[in-house]
C-alpha cells in the first residue's frame, strides 16, 4: 500500500513538473482571436506561457462534447440526464466572431444566411469540470467574461474516442488543429512539486524496506 502511495504521488509530482516546464504559475493575458489564429501543431511550443487568460467570450455550451462512466466504465455511447460526466469540452468563440453575431442578433446578415457552428472554422475548446452529470450541462449559450487555464495539448492529448466525438460532433473541425484549454488549472509551484516528488520517493523506499524486512 505504502509502496503504491508512493507511485502515485510521484506519478502526480512528475506530471506538474511537465506542466511548470510550459506553464507559468502567473497567467499570460492573450486574446482569444491570438488562440484561434495559432497554427496548431505542438501549440504548447508556440506561446511562451500556456498559462493563459482572456475574455471575453461565448461559450456553446449546448454543443458540448463529453465522454462519461457508467458503473465505473468510460464510454461515448447512449447516456441519460444522471449519467456522470467524465471530461466535456465546450466550444468557445470571440465575441466579434461571425457566429456569435448570428447567434445574439437574428437579423444580422450571419444570421439570415443561416450560419451554424458545422459551417465554421473553430480551433479552441475549453476542457471543464464543472459538469459532473450530464443533466448539468447548460442548455443555453452563455457570455464568460474571462478564462484562466493552461493549454494542454502537449500535456494531456484528445484520446482517440475523443477525437472520433468532435469530428461527428463537427464535421469542420480537424482535432489536430484544437487548442484545448483546460478551465481553473493553475499550475503548481517548484517547491510544491519537489515536495511531491519527494514524497512519492519517500514513501516507495519505507514501503520497499518494509516489504523485504518482514
Amino acid at each position: 500500500m505504502m509502496m503504491s502511495g508512493g507511485l502515485w504521488a510521484a506519478f502526480f509530482g512528475w506530471r506538474e513538473y511537465r506542466i511548470s516546464q510550459l506553464a507559468r504559475p502567473e497567467a499570460a493575458d492573450v486574446s482569444l482571436l491570438e488562440l484561434e489564429n495559432l497554427e496548431v501543431g505542438g501549440v504548447n511550443q508556440l506561446v511562451e506561457n500556456a498559462h493563459v487568460r482572456f475574455g471575453p467570450c461565448l461559450a456553446l455550451y449546448p454543443a458540448t462534447v463529453y465522454s462519461f462512466r457508467v458503473n465505473g466504465v468510460f464510454g461515448t455511447g447512449e447516456s441519460g440526464p444522471n449519467t456522470a460526466v467524465k471530461d466535456a469540452f465546450v466550444p468557445i468563440l470571440p465575441l466579434d466572431h461571425p457566429l456569435v453575431k448570428a447567434l445574439q442578433n437574428p437579423d444580422s446578415p450571419e444570421a439570415r444566411r443561416g450560419m451554424t457552428l458545422n459551417d465554421i472554422k473553430f480551433h479552441v475548446l475549453l476542457k471543464t469540470s464543472q459538469i459532473e452529470l450530464v443533466r448539468d450541462i447548460p442548455r443555453e449559450n452563455r457570455q464568460l467574461s474571462q478564462v484562466q487555464g493552461v493549454i494542454i495539448n502537449d500535456i494531456r492529448p484528445l484520446k482517440a474516442e475523443e477525437e472520433e466525438l468532435l469530428q461527428v460532433n463537427f464535421r469542420r473541425l480537424k482535432p489536430e488543429q484544437v487548442i484545448i484549454v483546460e478551465e481553473g488549472r493553475v499550475p503548481w509551484g517548484a517547491r510544491s512539486i519537489w515536495a511531491l516528488l519527494g514524497l512519492g520517493g519517500g514513501l516507495f523506499l519505507v514501503g520497499g524496506w518494509l516489504f523485504f524486512s518482514l
